[in-house]
């Protein structure tokens, strides 16, 4: 009987130690990215601006399943958009912003969420930075090679 009852006993106490753990740990990341465009913000913020040319750079967009991303504020510093992904229970909101440079200007990505139904979800909000970093990197370096192109 103690062959049964000791690992069972076990796990659970476990599985109780990492779900108390995990509902200390935040629900809420950030991941944030730059990069310097040769062209003036005038220039950049039609690809932002735009849906159908937002989502032929945002490499970001297209791993994470996004159904649809809605602007929900257009500046010509700051671009607010709050995405939905599909099957995925969190709320993700991706800020754009251009930072004017000498002769250019930078391009701040800035996407941030919450976790919300697992709370075991909540351990892998610390590597967000690194997941979600690279995607954010590899769609400033599109829109970079877009803009410059095309200038």
């Amino acid at each position: 009987m103690r062959r049964i009852v000791y690992p069972v006993a076990g796990a659970i106490i476990t599985f109780f130690i990492f779900f108390l753990i995990s509902m200390t740990l935040s629900p809420d990341w950030s991941v944030q990215r730059r990069l310097y465009i040769n062209a003036k913000p005038v220039v950049i913020a039609p690809y932002i601006n735009n849906l159908a040319t937002w989502k032929t750079w945002n490499e970001w967009a297209e791993r994470r399943g996004v159904n649809s991303i809605a602007l929900t504020c257009k500046l010509p510093e700051k671009t607010n958009c709050v995405v939905d992904l599909q099957d995925n229970h969190e709320i993700e909101e991706c800020l754009v912003m251009l930072v004017p440079a000498d002769f250019g200007a930078y391009v701040v990505l800035k996407v941030s969420g919450k976790m919300h139904e697992n709370p075991f979800m909540r351990f892998i909000v610390g590597y967000h930075n690194d997941m979600i970093g690279a995607d954010l990197e590899n769609s400033l370096k599109e829109l970079k090679n877009k803009v410059e192109k095309h200038s």
